[in-house]
């Protein structure tokens, strides 16, 4: 792991798998897998981690290509969505994140017959009781939201922009062009985002 300019193990872990994915994202063929060429399997707690800040696009190369995603790749996602599910209290944009990651695994690598864990039918979700598939998050936040706290909080839920994976978010966007087309704007002209 190439930790030369990073402030701690984690960042220097989200630095290398990210760009591994970027890496994968350019070349299409470059690796078939992600976390094996960052170094990360499911028995490493900060690439784990890495991969719950990095979220769904971790398998983006396989969704956009349109391969079958490594299990190894699975695995440490998988391993991410179970060991860091979003608390009670936390964010909009950190439950969708947690949806979309389940999401993922579910349509890329479904759970075999009698398995248990979140969105499984014999699962309890991720901590939140749910059985069954993981609860699309509420978006209703958006639809009354500012066009600039809207677009922001666009700017965070990105991952969720994949091709076949249609969300409340995706909805909010579709029904609000002209405020996305504003925030778009002014990101532009400003050279800023608000981060």
């Amino acid at each position: 792991m190439d930790q030369t300019h990073a402030s701690s193990p984690l960042a220097g872990a989200v630095h290398d798998l990210a760009t591994e994915v970027v890496l994968a994202l350019r070349n299409g063929d470059h690796l078939a897998t992600v976390c094996g060429a960052a170094g990360i399997d499911e028995e490493n707690r900060t690439g784990i981690a890495a991969a719950r800040v990095i979220g769904a696009d971790l398998l983006l190369p396989s969704v956009l290509y349109g391969r079958h995603p490594h299990p190894g790749d699975v695995a440490v996602l998988d391993r991410a969505v179970r060991e860091f599910p979003p608390k009670p209290d936390a964010p909009a944009a950190t439950a969708w994140s947690h949806w979309h990651m389940i999401s993922t695994l579910q349509r890329f690598a479904p759970p075999p017959p009698g398995a248990t864990g979140p969105g499984t039918a014999a699962g309890t979700g991720t901590g939140t009781g749910m059985t069954g598939t993981y609860a699309e998050p509420d978006a209703a936040w958006l639809e009354n939201a500012p066009w600039q706290s809207f677009t922001h909080q666009l700017s965070v839920l990105a991952p969720l922009a994949v091709p076949a994976a249609p969300s409340a978010v995706q909805r909010a966007a579709a029904d609000r062009t002209v405020d996305l087309a504003r925030g778009f704007v002014r990101a532009v002209r400003r050279r800023d985002w608000l981060q």
